[in-house]
């Protein structure tokens, strides 16, 4: 009946579509009920004709910087920085990073955010990453300092703790064998 073509004026699609009911053993609804969709119709098409003929500057996606295979790849090499490098810097493990460049995945949650926010500035973003890097490799050679620098003494009492321990936890599991009820097999 109605084909939205711009192309075709309005009183074609109208004659055509009451030939076409003519035509047919159909029954045709009263011709009051159709001037409601013929002037929604007409006022749709005029609103497609105004929108394309207005045109304008091309507006951008809603959704920018789509994160696939090759925008990781393209981001790694504006980072300058080897696989394990990178994917040290983003926290994942390096099958992971493996898997997004090749396509056999794709970064979900907040990698895909960290990714993102990589692509729009990332100068900064990577800054604050390598000073976050950065302390957390200076408190783990601090606490593996404090291990190295620790008395004798306090080397023997941890070793006490943990022997204690280990021997206050087999007590405890032979204590509750020996409470459990014997069963009896029945052959």
């Amino acid at each position: 009946m109605y084909a939205i073509d711009v192309r075709t004026s309005l009183t074609y699609k109208r004659h055509e579509a009451a030939a076409s009911r003519r035509q047919s053993a159909h029954p045709v609804p009263a011709p009051h009920a159709m001037k409601s969709e013929i002037f929604c119709f007409d006022r749709m098409l005029l609103n497609v004709r105004l929108a394309t003929a207005r045109g304008g500057p091309a507006r951008r996606p809603a959704r920018a910087d789509e994160i696939n295979a090759l925008t990781v790849k393209r981001l790694r090499g504006w980072t300058r920085l080897s696989q394990p490098e990178f994917a040290r810097l983003l926290g994942v493990e390096l099958s992971t990073l493996r898997n997004w460049e090749q396509g056999r995945r794709e970064p979900t949650g907040p990698a895909r955010a960290l990714l993102r926010a990589i692509c729009n500035d990332p100068e900064n973003v990577l800054r604050a990453l390598r000073s976050a890097g950065v302390r957390r490799a200076a408190q783990r050679r601090e606490a593996a300092a404090r291990r190295e620098l620790a008395t004798p003494h306090e080397v023997a009492t941890r070793r006490e703790v943990a022997t204690r321990r280990e021997v206050a936890t087999r007590r405890a599991v032979t204590a509750r064998r020996e409470a459990a009820p014997r069963r009896e097999v029945v052959a």
